[in-house]
């Protein structure tokens, strides 16, 4: 299977890279339409990409943070102010540095905003589907799994978001139709915990999720060495 794929020496790099990237297209996306829609994720790592964003944009003249569009593609359905909200973690590296538009802002519904967990979700769904999301980060786990979507969600869920409402904590999650309509998908990847799986997915292994998205004509993977590492082979193309 070929992959789309950037390489980064380092976690340090790929970060910095990542965040980079993200403040240059969207800029480039905002010269162009004006304004500029994207889907963060959660973890450690994407999260650390936002603390560079933050950084980088707050300088960064091009780039009007008041014509960002936020969404998210998977979350807890915890109370809102719960520290485990990807939103909360995002918003609190972002919001304080960066005059966002708060009308522009659009979490998935928590449990402090909503009762029924599947109903939200169709609910964002619904709102999503006319989003026209220019850019979707999700990071791949050390167990193949994309924007927790468990495997057997794909590719047969014919919506755009779904409740996980025994999950514990219970969780709404982006699927395929929802990450599939993104102009861009940017998949992360970090530390030699990812090498074996980055392999299997390379290899076309069907029984983890993240196969399902590796190849897709706007999926780009953002790797470091480390997790690359047990690659056959790649080939760069200028």
């Amino acid at each position: 299977m070929e992959l789309s794929m950037l390489r980064y020496e380092d976690r340090a790099a790929l970060i910095h890279g990542v965040a980079a990237l993200l403040c240059s297209r969207m800029a480039a996306h905002q010269a162009r339409h004006g304004s500029v829609s994207v889907c963060l994720t959660g973890g450690d790592l994407a999260n650390a990409v936002y603390d560079v964003v933050a950084r980088l944009a707050g300088g960064d003249s091009s780039l009007k943070p008041g014509e960002v569009s936020l969404w998210w593609n998977w979350d807890l359905f915890v109370s809102t102010d719960d520290p485990r909200r990807n939103s909360l973690q995002a918003l609190s590296r972002l919001a304080g540095v960066l005059p966002l538009d708060p009308a522009k802002i659009h979490p998935m519904s928590s449990a402090s905003t909503a009762s029924d967990p599947e109903a939200a979700a169709i609910a964002y769904g619904v709102e999503v589907a006319s989003a026209d999301i220019d850019i979707s980060l999700v990071e791949m786990t050390a167990c193949g799994k994309i924007a927790n979507i468990p495997a057997h969600l794909l590719p047969q869920s014919a919506n755009p978001v779904v409740a996980m409402p025994d999950a514990d904590p219970p969780k709404l999650i982006m699927t395929n139709p929802g990450l599939s309509a993104t102009k861009e998908m940017w998949i992360l990847a970090s530390g030699t915990a990812s090498a074996e799986c980055l392999a299997r997915i390379a290899a076309g292994d069907p029984s983890l999720p993240a196969t399902y998205f590796a190849c897709l004509p706007h999926a780009t993977w953002m790797v470091d060495q480390e997790a690359a590492s047990l690659l056959p082979f790649h080939e760069c193309r200028l």
